[in-house]
């Protein structure tokens, strides 16, 4: 709801307005509070002093009554004469004629003498007379029977002070009544003795409020520590209550003010400010949403066109004044700079950033378009060792020669064909003119011709992959760019270079990513399995050693041989997936053996990149540890190939593996390019000639003579020799002769499975006198 910038600077207008409403309302609401308190307390504070106006008002009309009778020359002579009779009906007359609640005589040292009321618990008229003996008249508070008293007295001479008369008023319901009736205010009289003891009995108190509600407003007051200055609410806020000290010791006069209609005139006002202010901000809300709505159109303008200019699409923008101007003048710009930055990029994503030819993405776009074309054909162009080329020149050098090799790629085809870059140094050609070999030659020695680099002259080494499309069916782009990949690929392998396709190539590139593809598939499936070849001692005339060799027979292909899937993967870089797969078969295969008693040590061929693996003696001992096997039971052959990889890494895993106790050999020996170089610094047991000087030793002289020397040279190092390839009992005798020590080959068996090879091994034991035998006779 509010995402929208209207929405949001509405929402922000009316929220400012409320928050100045609501503290303003505040403000005034407190003013009103504040000055509504003020003027009820100065209410009380007139209340208060009309109420002392009223007890002097009273205390003179006292005054003049009790005159007259100190005045009375009868009085006089009674009081002398101690006339008791005549004194107390003087007494009661004058308090009568003067409305007193009782009249009384006092000595002059103020003890009772007479008096019109009996009193349970007398006052200390003693101590007042003591404290205004200097007065002519005194006027004051009694307290009499714990209830407060206004109290005048006047003395009696004749001449001397001979009594004192008095006359005293209660502090009660009517005086109450007639204060409230003057100043409009509750009034209660009360002794605070009575409220700090908790005896709230409702004779204690003279008051014209209810009964409970005079308890609750004393109670308070106690706990307030009751003063003259101290002014109250009710716990209901029905009543502001302030206190009047009498001249009486705990004696207390309270004045209430009935608070409900200053509080219904507060609330009043407070519900008219929410009806002002409830109108204003409807009205507010309204003026927002339809200034907004006016102020805002041209940014909503502007909006609509930046979401087509979003989907692509090309808008007029108007220019406008202020600052929607240079909005729109900058909306605008940025519509020019999208649509230049998306010309560079569409440029881009078909183009070759370098040579400016067009890219992968817009060849395939292109032949998509062309695919019913029966003529011309795709030339993929590929320029040998030009990383040497960059290494040689730099790579500065290495881009313009690129680029000159796109320019002269240019002047050799027609406005109808196309060439792109693929690659670093790949290129290739879509002709829809004519494709023939001529056009394939010739353009094949023009892109040998020399460039001038920087002053130097480079003439480059191509080879061409062509595809004819006349010679072509069901063709798909998919299906041009790795049938034309495949025939560059060929052009690798030619003599001149140049590559056609021909039907059944891409079989065959099929059952390469096939056998690639499914290698991981068949270890679960149990494809692939494990066969042993003997190895057997010719001098010691007995077999206890075997090379294990890995046998693939595929659901759909058929038997795959080693020759055909070992170096795809090597080259695919899952050779080492195979490796430990074959050695725990052979380690479990060794601990099935251990359980038959049979005692023979099996040789496993370790590729390149097994070599340069740094955790594969650590493998190899998990799996030791797993099946129980001991060192002398396995073996590892390398040839010497796998050496030159990476020699320092290589000889460090052969030296951790010849820590272990295992035995080590080089296989295929003689076939590599430095056998001399590196035999003496490999921690090597023993040396395995190639089968390629082996097998027709008996009849080329060459090949007995290399095999002579090569057994003479692994006995000077110390290394023990094996002879693979054997098929035919005249060279098991030339072998024999020359002191080779051990036999792999055909002529005692061809590989086993385990089964088998158990058999095998377990016969060859008894009839190998008999094949030594007959090896004697022949020679």
């Amino acid at each position: 709801m509010f995402k929208s910038f209207r929405s949001q600077l509405i929402a922000m207008l009316v929220f400012f307005l409320a928050m100045i409403q609501f503290i303003s309302g505040t403000a005034i609401l407190d003013t009103i509070k504040r000055d509504s308190i003020n003027q009820a307390v100065k209410r009380i504070e007139v209340a208060k002093r009309v109420f002392q106006l009223s007890i002097d008002n009273r205390s003179k009309h006292l005054s003049v009554g009790v005159t007259l009778l100190a005045s009375d020359f009868g009085f006089k002579t009674a009081v002398a004469t101690q006339d008791a009779a005549t004194i107390r009906s003087s007494l009661e007359n004058n308090a009568q004629r003067v409305g007193a609640d009782f009249g009384i005589l006092l000595s002059p040292q103020g003890v009772s003498l007479n008096s019109t009321y009996d009193m349970v618990y007398g006052s200390d008229f003693t101590q007042l007379i003591k404290n205004n003996r200097r007065r002519r008249n005194i006027n004051g508070f009694i307290e009499v029977d714990h209830k407060p008293y206004q109290l005048v007295l006047v003395p009696v001479k004749a001449p001397n002070v001979i009594a004192w008369v008095g006359m005293a008023f209660q502090m009660g319901n009517e005086l109450a009544k007639e204060i409230k009736g003057i100043t409009g205010l509750e009034v209660s009289f009360s002794s605070i003795n009575n409220i700090l003891e908790e005896e709230h009995l409702h004779e204690d108190h003279i008051t014209t409020l209810e009964m409970d509600n005079i308890d609750a407003i004393l109670a308070q007051f106690v706990r307030e520590d009751l003063n003259e200055d101290l002014t109250l609410f009710s716990q209901d806020n029905s009543y502001l209550t302030s206190a009047v000290k009498l001249d009486i010791e705990h004696q207390w006069a309270f004045l209430h003010l009935p608070y409900n209609s200053w509080i219904q005139n507060i609330n009043e006002v407070t519900n008219r400010l929410i009806i002002i202010f409830s109108v204003i901000l409807t009205l507010s809300i309204l003026l927002s949403w339809f200034s907004a709505r006016r102020l805002l159109k041209p940014i909503q303008v502007l909006v609509s066109k930046a979401k087509r200019m979003g989907r692509g699409e090309h808008v007029d923008i108007q220019a406008q004044a202020g600052e929607f101007g240079v909005l729109s003048k900058t909306l605008s710009g940025m519509q020019s700079r999208i649509e230049k930055r998306e010309e560079e990029l569409s440029f881009q994503a078909s183009h070759d950033s370098l040579t400016g030819l067009r890219n992968r993405n817009a060849v395939e776009a292109f032949l998509s378009s062309h695919l019913n074309t029966q003529q011309g054909g795709v030339v993929l162009v590929n320029i040998r060792h030009f990383k040497d080329i960059n290494n040689m020149m730099g790579f500065e050098n290495g881009d313009i020669l690129l680029c000159e090799f796109a320019q002269r790629l240019n002047l050799l085809i027609t406005q109808d064909d196309v060439v792109a870059r693929l690659a670093g140094d790949e290129f290739i050609v879509v002709f829809n003119s004519p494709l023939d070999e001529m056009t394939l030659t010739k353009m094949h020695h023009s892109l040998q011709q020399e460039f001038d680099i920087s002053g130097s002259k480079v003439c480059l080494q191509i080879c061409m992959g062509a595809l004819f499309f006349n010679k072509q069916d069901d063709l798909t782009v998919n299906g041009i760019m790795r049938r034309v990949d495949i025939s560059a690929d060929e052009a690798k392998q030619s003599e001149n270079g140049i590559a056609i396709y021909e039907q059944g190539q891409d079989e065959s590139h099929r059952r390469t990513l096939s056998i690639i593809r499914d290698l991981p598939d068949s270890i679960a499936s149990s494809q692939l399995f494990i066969v042993y070849q003997p190895k057997v001692n010719i001098q010691k005339r007995q077999c206890k050693n075997a090379e294990a060799l890995i046998r693939w027979i595929h659901p759909s292909l058929g038997f795959i041989s080693p020759v055909e899937f070992i170096p795809l993967l090597e080259r695919s870089g899952n050779i080492q997936l195979i490796t430990k797969w074959v050695i725990e078969e052979v380690c479990k295969q060794q601990s099935n053996w251990k359980l038959q008693d049979m005692d023979v040590q099996v040789a496993i061929n370790l590729s390149a990149l097994d070599l340069i693996d740094l955790s594969l003696p650590n493998y190899i001992k998990e799996m030791m540890d797993k099946y129980q096997v001991k060192a002398k039971q396995l073996a590892f052959e390398v040839t010497e190939s796998s050496v030159m990889k990476d020699t320092k890494t290589v000889i460090h895993v052969l030296n951790a593996l010849k820590k272990m106790g295992f035995k080590l050999s080089i296989d295929d020996f003689g076939t590599g390019q430095s056998s001399l170089a590196y035999l003496r610094d490999l921690p090597v047991d023993e040396v395995k000639i190639d089968r390629s000087f082996v097998h027709d030793i008996d009849v080329n002289e060459s090949n007995a003579l290399i095999v002579r020397t090569t057994i003479q040279l692994s006995h000077s190092f110390g290394f023990s020799v094996t002879a693979e390839g054997m098929e035919n009992i005249e060279g098991l005798s030339i072998l024999e002769d020359y002191g080779c020590e051990t036999i792999q080959g055909y002529y005692f068996s061809k590989p086993l499975k385990s089964d088998e090879f158990l058999n095998w091994q377990s016969s060859f034991s008894y009839s190998a006198d008999e094949w030594w035998l007959e090896s004697s006779v022949e020679k």
